[in-house]
């Protein structure tokens, strides 16, 4: 089975001519801004390109955002697709590189190229986002700075489907204001591709991954390896990962088994505490997921998964003083069991579900004290001597109707939780067809979610946890409009968020620890504007060949108090990013990206000469420009990619400071066996 939330299967009338242009054109849908200017966009747009306003015939383009199947331009949910040609034309070498430039979504990062780095969507915080890989949640119980602890690099990477929006109802807790699924690849023909690369600050990444038909089974087994030296003293990393997968199909069912293990070794250089910068990780993440589903009419879906992450953080990685003892030691367990089954009959659809989850810790600093302590793995002379366990049992329910114009699912979801007895969250969502390429759309949702073993437990030198924390909860309303052409595809948005007993890490002063605290409430109210301009139909000899766009301005009310905020004010209140795709003769691309941040909030700055804090700063807005020249053909690729190409600093997080211009090239080999046995035939 393609474990997933949002598939699309799309068919054209002109079938030849749509698969000619898929492969050098994306399919993907966004948002645009403001009410009035999207109007006039659209009246101007209208006017000077009448002649291809025929709409897209499309017999099929399904997604299943939530329960239950619905057709893309139905949906009342603001859903992307980042297809796999978008991916490797992006001037980018890691996951976090990629979302930067998506509608909403935020990436703090703390070290580049993948190192590790928070992500959040329409300014939520970065614990408020789910997780999934091939849609196996793997959302990390000890704290969400592991959440992007993936067995996978981006060149495996088929597409990337992003729910903005909250998913509670759909998938428990975490999908609190989205959700990302990660999907690798579904190639069904043998094959083998194969990188390498070298850029700035030695750092070098190789990879290869082969595919393999036997019998019933297509297999795919994938390895990389990603190191360098560091931008500034104490930035070196060490990445590999590992990563299979096999799918069969039945008879009686389709299969998929897949699992990997990935193991990161870095400078931390003042990533939670500028006191005292030489910081230093090493993390182990291992997965594995088995699936299956049955039918057509009347679908049945079991899935079933088990995650372990490993986590060693050392607060001196040399020369430690006397009073700092031991290295925090973590150990997370997490197994998920989840049964689905969909009817469809008439213009209805029925979804009904259930989900068991366990979620242990084992900890030298996290959790209730063990009676007997427990050896690290791999550790010398390294002990466990704390522990948590958690379960939650969950039961779904949805129904869909699908008429000619209107279209409407509503849903429900029943959680117990260990430690938080039964919750409820509920949400609707309504899409209308004003016109023929225009959709109104229009949802509302509950949404929550449960403490992390690190807001609850943790107790170090700048920071205290709080085990009387609350879970957070939210209701959210969201209405918009879509409108889709052959040339051009625009979405527009608003959405308002009222979240209560909101978590954060708070404190009055510079001089008191961060203590985590239910913050009363934070309203946040969001206008999205996206927008995909299809050059290349217009005129196909121009150089230029797409154009997309997005912008997102957030803005929240809160109600804290004095408190300084660690994470949950800190927002991207204005964010622009601008792609360009061309092609120059013909084996010649050029992709440029230029974004736009603007974040709210201020952080506590730190003076590495005097070793002081100094006060309250506010983030700086930053631009970057990154660009990609890559020459394709047949069987061989090479690329110079230029990230941060004017040099800026930013700082998306403290008093950490990012690398300027990274400069790396490299070489890609693509062979397809099946159409090297053809040639060889002919």
């Amino acid at each position: 089975m393609k474990c997933f939330f949002i598939y699309a299967n799309i068919q054209f009338e002109n079938k030849k001519y749509f698969c000619d242009r898929m492969k050098q054109v994306p399919f993907k849908y966004h948002i645009m801004k403001k009410v009035a200017t999207i109007c006039l966009i659209i009246i101007f747009l209208q006017n000077t390109i009448q002649a291809q306003t025929d709409s897209i015939e499309v017999d099929e383009i399904t997604i299943s955002a939530g329960r239950t199947a619905q057709l893309i331009k139905e949906t009342s949910r603001n859903i992307q697709i980042i297809s796999r040609l978008e991916i490797s034309q992006m001037p980018v070498q890691s996951i976090n590189e990629l979302l930067e430039s998506i509608l909403s979504v935020d990436i703090r990062q703390r070290g580049n190229q993948g190192v590790q780095a928070d992500i959040s969507i329409r300014g939520g915080s970065f614990e408020q986002t789910l997780i999934l890989l091939n849609g196996m949640k793997i959302n990390d119980p000890q704290t969400g700075h592991h959440n992007l602890n993936l067995p996978v690099d981006i060149s495996q990477i088929e597409r990337i489907e992003i729910l903005e929006g909250p998913g509670s109802r759909l998938f428990g807790p975490n999908a609190f204001s989205g959700a990302i699924n990660i999907i690798t690849t579904e190639s069904s023909d043998s094959k083998l591709d194969a990188y390498v690369s070298y850029g700035q600050y030695n750092l070098w990444n190789a990879g290869a991954k082969v595919v393999n038909k036997a019998g019933m089974f297509v297999n795919s087994l994938s390895i990389n390896h990603k190191s360098s030296d560091g931008y500034i003293q104490n930035t070196d990393f060490n990445t590999n990962n590992i990563f299979f997968q096999s799918n069969g199909k039945f008879p009686v069912a389709d299969i998929t088994l897949q699992g990997g293990y990935t193991t990161k070794a870095f400078g931390a250089q003042s990533f939670y505490t500028p006191k005292y910068p030489s910081q230093f990780e090493m993390v182990k993440t291992g997965f594995i997921g088995f699936s299956a589903t049955h039918g057509q009419k009347t679908k049945l879906s079991f899935k079933t998964y088990a995650r372990r992450n490993q986590d060693r953080f050392e607060l001196f990685r040399n020369l430690a003083p006397a009073w700092y003892k031991n290295h925090n030691y973590h150990l997370t367990d997490v197994f998920s069991a989840e049964l689905n089954a969909t009817h469809q009959y008439s213009a209805f659809k029925t979804s009904l579900g259930a989900e068991y989850r366990n979620e242990d810790i084992l900890s030298n600093v996290l959790g209730t004290p063990l009676s007997d302590k427990i050896e690290v793995p791999g550790e010398d002379s390294a002990y466990f001597t704390k522990s948590d366990t958690r379960q939650i049992i969950s039961f779904f329910g949805e129904q869909m109707y699908t008429g000619n114009r209107l279209s409407i699912s509503a849903g429900l979801l029943l959680t117990w939780y260990s430690d938080y007895n039964w919750r409820i969250f509920a949400g609707a969502d309504a899409s209308y067809k004003l016109i023929k390429n225009l959709n109104w759309y229009a949802s509302v949702n509950q949404s929550m979610r449960i403490p992390t073993y690190t807001d609850l437990y943790y107790v170090g030198p700048t920071n205290m946890g709080n085990i009387n924390l609350k879970p957070e909860e939210a209701i959210s309303y969201e209405n918009g409009l879509k409108w889709q052409l052959k040339t051009l595809q625009v979405q527009t948005g608003i959405f308002y968020r009222q979240a209560s007993n909101l978590i954060d890490w708070v404190r009055i002063t510079d001089t008191e620890k961060w203590q985590s605290m239910n913050l009363t409430e934070l309203n946040t109210l969001g206008i999205e504007v996206s927008g995909k301009f299809f050059v290349e139909k217009l005129a196909p000899k121009q150089p230029l060949k797409s154009l997309h766009f997005n912008y997102s301005y957030i803005t929240s009310e809160k109600n804290s108090g004095n408190y300084i905020s660690y994470y949950a004010l800190d927002y991207l209140k204005n964010k622009l990013s601008v792609t360009a795709y061309f092609q120059f003769y013909k084996y010649y691309n050029l992709s440029a990206v230029y974004n736009y941040q603007q974040r709210n909030g201020t952080y506590t700055a730190f003076d590495y000469v005097t070793q002081a804090y100094i006060g309250e700063k506010s983030y700086s807005p930053f631009s970057t420009i990154d660009l990609r020249v890559s020459y394709q053909k047949k069987y061989f690729t090479t690329f110079v990619n230029v990230n941060n190409l004017a040099n800026v600093k930013p700082i998306d997080f403290g008093n950490i400071e990012l690398p300027g211009i990274w400069i790396e090239g490299g070489l890609k080999l693509s062979l397809d066996f099946s159409d090297l046995s053809q040639n060889q035939s002919n």
